[in-house]
């Protein structure tokens, strides 16, 4: 297969397999890439995209991540954390 992460490589890839083989296809299983999705919607807009799970949760994780660190810059998480812990023990208790 061919290596990059531009919409020429799968340009590439596609005139490489041509029109009649790319049709018989129903779903392509790519990177998060949105170069890669693009090329081949841009071509056969019928055609599913699939990302895996692994780079889903990532990204997903990666994300939030981020901006918890963030948030937590000047310690406003550790304090409202700890406010909603204290409510719910008091909930709990009671």
């Amino acid at each position: 297969l061919a290596h990059g992460k531009k919409k020429a490589v799968v340009f590439e890839f596609m005139d490489h397999v041509g029109d009649e083989w790319m049709s018989k296809v129903e779903a392509v299983a790519c990177d998060m890439n949105s170069d890669f999705e693009e090329a081949f919607k841009g071509r056969y807009p019928k055609l599913d995209i699939v990302y895996d799970r692994f780079h889903i949760i990532k990204n997903f994780n990666d994300k939030v991540v981020s901006e918890i660190r963030k948030m937590n810059k000047d310690g406003w998480l550790r304090k409202a954390l700890q406010k909603l812990l204290s409510c719910l023990r008091i909930h709990v208790t009671s």
